[in-house]
Order: structure tokens, then C-alpha cells, then sequence
């Protein structure tokens, strides 16, 4: 087994069918013991991020506003985008239903874990409020512990998940965004461009848009969190209008459909069937799984990274704090990823119709290029469709009944086009392994075979958009892919410099910068980053285990605090702080 398959076993046994248990078990825990939390969320939210009970004299470093925008511009983004797309692909429209479970329970998660990062939270020397599960477990749990064991173990749990969180910034919080974003930008090429590009034109744009990434970055999170607090409230709410704005207009436009595309979802999450065309045979346990996967990939509630922006919010009431981040998983994965689902299902994005076939394979011969002597297999197609150009990937499904409820598929690069023929290379090193590679291969191609464009993440919802708002797709989501990622990684670069001054302390948090920005422009120029990206994916994942330990071991002080808090809200005793509130800002701004 290779170094690249190894990690991909990792990955997907991270996020196994025990993960998604303690992901949904644990928001249903936390959402009985609130008494349904979710609902204040949208009532009593509303008026919190409204600016109601904003003080600038509360400690903290940025409002309730800048704080949820923070959070929510480190979810908001690719796997709105790109995860539902993979979601709903693979795990046909029943993931969405999956992903909405999720969502709501993760709105009762959020909200606990959010509440005790704001309890439990310190100031550094630089005057940055730091907190999240390593702080609230060893301070919540450790300091106040009766026995050696616990301090132990808190301490374990916090290092643990300081470490996981650092990790999981570098891959799946900055290389996977700007690789990502890179190769969409990449495709942006293509489709404007008549005959294709080279691969030295392609590696041209992926260094271009590193750099771009990597420059403006560096200027937002040297900046500290109040940068990341002001960039993130102005971004955010803007493209996320945008963006709705298609969708709703989408949806709107093929209204008669919706109701029934509500049922295939709801049929769809336990039923055998996922997905149409050429995506077939996932079990409804797939469809499970991505759908858990995906919302927390989107959403981050049972993660543990929100807590470290709602940590840095100016308030003296850690349950508002916790009100309002509650709000995220309800816009990030109810509303936002509802609309992509619907834009993908209306569009039947999903299910592909054949394109052409294999015409004939060739045997493997010897070519010298610049990486030296390598073997080529050619591959000869018939198309129908004559818009395909070179650099395009097109795929087939091999085998037929997909085995372990994974869909399996071969991509190959389209090399050179004449009329409706196309060629494709598939390339390997020239030694024994490479030659037994192209063997094994070459036995899943065979004349006569149908051949699919490869659409995936991003890309499909792209697609999607531009089959009803012509070039929303080709023009806008490329743009706001490269918003979101930017966004994220900003986000998530105010996570890792946080996990990294925990472990290491603040002589760290210049050092890690530097090397995070540096790693936006290795994720854009590697072609290649699934070991990688796998890994960080696991570590994102592992993340879940101290976190859920320690916020599970902490949320009876959270219900507590929250009875407490809700009783004097009714009792009107916020109201003399409204008051004092709008005093403060009016102070503030040199008013009488």
C-alpha cells in the first residue's frame, strides 16, 4: 500500500460511521439539555448581532457581529460550494437531509461550546482575547480539578486538541482553499480559452493566484483579529447576498419543481438509492455519512475552531455569545448549502449523460519529456459534444456495480482534439511499477465504452448555476470561491496562530504566520494534494474527540449559566444594559 492510499484509509476511518454518532449524538444531547436552544438562537440572536447589547466597554476585542462573520468566513465558503456538490453527487439528494439534521443539532453544539470559550478565555500581552476547547478544558476542567487525574487528563485533552487544530489550519484551512481555488481559476482558463492551455499556462495561474492569496493574507492576519473582524463583516454578508441572490433567482424560476425535489430528498435519506446517471449504487449509509461529513465540513460545529473567533467577542454575558454562534450552522448549512442542493437538483447537475467513447487504447510505448524517459498510454475517443476542449477531464465508471457504497471512476486529461476525435495520455515512470500501473489501467478501458466530462466540487456547482444565469457560473463563482477561500484561510490562520501560541507560547505566533502564508502559495502550485490534504482532513476530524470530551464533561455549568441568563432576560434586568449600551456607543463616537 502506497504513502497516498494510506492516508486516504486514514481519512476515511476518521470519519467513520463512530465520528458521525458522537457529531449527532452530541448535538442531541446538548439540544435536550437547552430545551432547544436553536429557537432562541433565532429570536433572541437576531437582536444580539442587531448591535442591541453591544458595548464597547464590555472586554473583548471585536462585536457580536465581527465575531459570528469571523466564524462564519472560516465555514462559508468551499464546502457550501464544492461539499454539497460532492455530497449530493455521490450521496445523491438524501445527504442533503442529512446535512440539515446535522445543521440543527449543530446549532445546540455551537452554542455550548461557544458559551464556555467565552467564560473560560485569557488576554495576552498583546491585548488579543484567546480562548476555544484547549483553553475552557484546562482551565474549566483542570483548574478546578479535585484529583491528579483530571488535571491529567485535561491537560492531555487540551495539548491534544491545540496540536490537531494546528494541523488541520495548514491542510484543510489554507492548502486545501488555495489548491482548491487555484484549479478554478485553471478551468476559468480553459473555458475561455478556444483551443485549451498548456500545462505551463496552467502552472502560471496557479502561481498567480498564490500569490495573490498569499499577499493579501499576510496583510489581514498580521493585522491581528481585529482585521480578520472588520475584512470578515464587510465580505461575508456581501458575497453571501450575491450568492443567494443567483440561487433564490434559480429557484424562483423553477418553483413547480421544488416540491418534488423535497420528497427525492427526504425519499432519497433512507432509501438504497444516491444520485443518478453515471453516480449509482451508494447505500443509504453513504449517503449518512457524506451528509454528516460534509455539514461539519461546512458548518465546523463539533470541531472546535468557532470557539476560538466567539473567544474574542466584547461581551460580559458568555451565553449571548453563545446565542449568536448558534446562528452559524443555521446560515451556513440550512440556508446556504439548501440553496446550492436545490441549484445542483433542479439542474439535474448531478447525473451525467455519456459524451462520447473509448474508441481504441493503445499500448504503451516510451516518450522522452523534461521529467525524462516515461511510459504513455493513449487513449482515442469519440465525442458527440464538439465544445470539448483540450486540458478538459473526462472519466469512466469502472466497475459497473460499484462495490462498498463508493462510486469509482478513472479521469483521464483530454491531450489534443481534431474534429470530434480526442486523445488522452495516461503517463507513468519508466520502471517495472509503472509498467504494471499502466497494465492494471489499461484493463478498465475498453472499445465501445462510455466516456463522461468530470465534473466535481466546485466545478459542478458552477455548472449548475451557468444551465439557468448564463456565465453566473463561468464568471461569479470562481470570484466568490476565490472570496470564500480567502476568507477562510484569513479565518483559520487566526485559529492555527491561537493553537500555536497555546502550545508554544506568543514567541510563536510571528513564526507561524510566516510559515501559513508561505503555504497558501505551496497549496496553489502542487498539482497533487490528496496525501496531504487527507491527513489534515483526518486531523480536522480527530479535532471532534477532546473537544466533544471536554464540552460534554463542562456543558452542566453551560445549562446552569443558561437558566441564569434567560431568567433575567425576561425578568427585563438587560434592560438598564441596553441602555448603558447605547450610552457607551454614543461616547465612543464623540455624541452627547
Amino acid at each position: 500500500m502506497d504513502f497516498a492510499q494510506l492516508m486516504s484509509d486514514f481519512s476515511n476511518f476518521v470519519w467513520g460511521t463512530p465520528l458521525a454518532l458522537l457529531l449527532t449524538g452530541a448535538g442531541l444531547l446538548f439540544t435536550i439539555m437547552t430545551l432547544g436552544i436553536q429557537t432562541k438562537a433565532l429570536t433572541h440572536g437576531i437582536s444580539v448581532i442587531r448591535g442591541k447589547y453591544d458595548n464597547p466597554e464590555d472586554e473583548g476585542n471585536i462585536s457580536h457581529f465581527q465575531a459570528l462573520c469571523t466564524a462564519l468566513s472560516a465555514t462559508i465558503g468551499l464546502g457550501n460550494i464544492s461539499g454539497v456538490a460532492v455530497a449530493v453527487a455521490t450521496g445523491g439528494p438524501g445527504a442533503v437531509f442529512w446535512m440539515w439534521i446535522v445543521g440543527f443539532l449543530g446549532m445546540a453544539t455551537k452554542f455550548t461550546t461557544c458559551s464556555l470559550a467565552s467564560m473560560y478565555r485569557h488576554e495576552d500581552s498583546t491585548g488579543t482575547y484567546r480562548g476555544g476547547p484547549m483553553y475552557f478544558i484546562e482551565l474549566g476542567l483542570g483548574r478546578n480539578a479535585t484529583t491528579w487525574g483530571m488535571k491529567l487528563l485535561a491537560k492531555v485533552l487540551s495539548v491534544l486538541f491545540a496540536f490537531l487544530g494546528m494541523c488541520a489550519c495548514v491542510g484543510a484551512g489554507n492548502m486545501f482553499q488555495s489548491n482548491q481555488v487555484a484549479k478554478i481559476f485553471v478551468n476559468l482558463v480553459k473555458q475561455v480559452s478556444e483551443e485549451g492551455i498548456s500545462m505551463q499556462t496552467q502552472w502560471y495561474v496557479q502561481i498567480g493566484v498564490g500569490i495573490f492569496l498569499s499577499l493579501f493574507a499576510s496583510l489581514v492576519i498580521i493585522g491581528g483579529i481585529q482585521r480578520i473582524g472588520n475584512v470578515a463583516s464587510k465580505l461575508v454578508p456581501s458575497m453571501c447576498l450575491i450568492y443567494l441572490g443567483g440561487a433564490i433567482y434559480i429557484i424562483l424560476a423553477n418553483i413547480t419543481d421544488v416540491p418534488a425535489l423535497f420528497v427525492s430528498i427526504f425519499a432519497g435519506a433512507f432509501s438504497a438509492q444516491a444520485g443518478a446517471g453515471a453516480f449509482y449504487g451508494i447505500a443509504m449509509k453513504t449517503a449518512v455519512i457524506l451528509g454528516v461529513k460534509r455539514a461539519c465540513f461546512s458548518n465546523e460545529a463539533g470541531l472546535g475552531s468557532a470557539p476560538i473567533a466567539h473567544a474574542t467577542a466584547k461581551t460580559n454575558e458568555p451565553i449571548r455569545e453563545g446565542v449568536v454562534a448558534a446562528m452559524g450552522p443555521f446560515v451556513d448549512t440550512i440556508v446556504i448549502c439548501t440553496m446550492t442542493a436545490l441549484v445542483i437538483l433542479i439542474t439535474q447537475s448531478h447525473t451525467r449523460e455519456p459524451v462520447g467513447s473509448i474508441a481504441s487504447v493503445s499500448e504503451e510505448r516510451l516518450v522522452e519529456t523534461d521529467d525524462g524517459t516515461e511510459l504513455v498510454l493513449a487513449i482515442n475517443l469519440s465525442v458527440d459534444d464538439d465544445s470539448i476542449k483540450r486540458g478538459e477531464e473526462l472519466c469512466i465508471h469502472d466497475p459497473p456495480e460499484v462495490e462498498g457504497g463508493e462510486a469509482d471512476f478513472l479521469k483521464f486529461e483530454v491531450a489534443s482534439v481534431q474534429d470530434s476525435q480526442l486523445v488522452a495520455f495516461l503517463v507513468a515512470e519508466d520502471s517495472e511499477s509503472g509498467r504494471k500501473e499502466l497494465a492494471e489501467i489499461r484493463a478498465h478501458f475498453h472499445a465501445g465504452q462510455d466516456a463522461f466530462l468530470f465534473r466535481e466540487g466546485v466545478n459542478l456547482t458552477a455548472w449548475a448555476f451557468d444551465q439557468e444565469i448564463s456565465y453566473f457560473g463561468t464568471i461569479f463563482i470562481p470570484f466568490a470561491a476565490l472570496m470564500f477561500a480567502f476568507s477562510t484561510i484569513v479565518s483559520w490562520g487566526f485559529y492555527g496562530e491561537t493553537c500555536a501560541e497555546y502550545l508554544f507560547g506568543e514567541k510563536a505566533l510571528l513564526p507561524f504566520k510566516f510559515v501559513f502564508v508561505a503555504m497558501i502559495l505551496v497549496g496553489t502550485a502542487s498539482m497533487e494534494l490528496d496525501p496531504v490534504l487527507d491527513w489534515s482532513d483526518a486531523m480536522l476530524g480527530l479535532m471532534l474527540v477532546p473537544n466533544m470530551i471536554g464540552t460534554i464533561l463542562l456543558a452542566p455549568r453551560v445549562m446552569v449559566a443558561t437558566r441564569d441568563y434567560f431568567n433575567r432576560l425576561a425578568a427585563g434586568e438587560f434592560d438598564e444594559e441596553v441602555r448603558r449600551a447605547a450610552e457607551a456607543k454614543r461616547r465612543a463616537k464623540g455624541q452627547p
